[in-house]
């Protein structure tokens, strides 16, 4: 049995980027099938997740505008699902609150005697004490804005690019 075996890589598009020898144990690449395009001259093989298709190269061919669309589509579709894992563990009264609770955190660690009558409502139902719920509201808010922040960023390097080569440089595999 060999220890080794060739993948045939594709890019986000399904275009045939080459293939590469791995070990079966090795990790593999985000794109990737075992099937093995046959190339064909001034052809483009395009993978459409059960096979390979040869099609023109003008017909593969998409303005780079549709290109960066395409692409902060799908970026912001990633986000998206992980804000919604976030969510998926409150129910929707409670997001709801998120605002409110955001607010108070912020005046809380701006000055810790500040108001922050919802919260200690919270605080005192909920049998926590107040620095320790603050610190649950405030990992919560600290990771949205990261994902939020990651995102903006991502999407800055999309429409900041000139060409499709720097536009393919831009992952979002976190």
């Amino acid at each position: 049995m060999a220890d080794t075996h060739i993948v045939y890589l594709f890019d986000d598009y399904g275009r045939f980027m080459g293939e590469q020898t791995l070990a079966l144990s090795a990790p593999h690449p985000r794109r990737f099938t075992d099937i093995a395009p046959t190339l064909e001259e001034n052809k483009i093989s395009v993978f459409n997740f059960t096979s390979w298709v040869n099609v023109d190269m003008d017909f593969f061919k998409l303005s780079l505008d549709t290109l960066k669309a395409d692409a902060i589509k799908r970026l912001r579709d990633f986000f998206n699902a992980k804000i919604d894992l976030i969510k998926s563990d409150n129910a929707q009264y409670e997001i709801d609150t998120w605002p409110i609770q955001n607010a108070e955190w912020t005046a809380w660690v701006a000055n810790n005697t500040a108001p922050t009558p919802y919260v200690d409502a919270l605080s005192a139902a909920r049998g926590v004490d107040k620095p320790t719920l603050m610190g649950k509201i405030g990992y919560k808010s600290v990771g949205v804005a990261t994902i939020q922040g990651t995102q903006h960023g991502l999407e800055d390097q999309i429409k900041a690019a000139t060409t499709e080569e720097e536009l393919l440089l831009v992952k979002w595999d976190i």
